[in-house]
């Protein structure tokens, strides 16, 4: 489910979503038109089961029944693949992957003057790292 949304929808200040009939901060312009903000970030960290052909997987779109379905049965816009290992997973806006983005926070926060992490910092690192929600850490 995508976070509860910040701002109240005024027709006359946004436009209307293409997918949700709402009108909030525009986020993307889609071939069904402009989506908001939210169903962007919603379309982006949905998981699970494809409705139309079963993969598992970030599920972007929406059947014509309102289902979930893969990117590569819908025609929503949205690169699911991670860019430094090209697997499928919730990312950041600009595709990073949220485990990648955090361990390079990490191993900057943690690291001494030379730029390296100290051996006696490094069960922290690791224990942060693996986190099972990275976007957590």
């Amino acid at each position: 489910m995508p976070a509860p949304r910040e701002y109240t929808s005024e027709l006359s200040h946004w436009p209307t979503c293409a997918r949700c009939v709402a009108c909030y901060v525009a986020g993307q312009h889609w071939t069904k038109g402009i989506v908001c903000f939210y169903c962007v970030r919603a379309a982006r960290n949905r998981q699970g089961i494809c409705a139309a052909c079963g993969h598992s997987g970030i599920l972007s779109g929406l059947d014509p029944e309102g289902r979930p379905v893969c990117v590569r049965c819908c025609d929503v816009p949205i690169e699911v693949q991670r860019k430094r290992c090209g697997k499928e997973n919730l990312a950041n806006h600009n595709n990073a992957g949220r485990r990648y983005l955090l361990s390079d926070r990490i191993d900057k926060l943690l690291a001494d003057p030379g730029g390296a992490t100290p051996e006696s910092l490094e069960p922290l690192a690791q224990t942060i790292i693996g986190m099972p929600r990275p976007n957590s850490g």
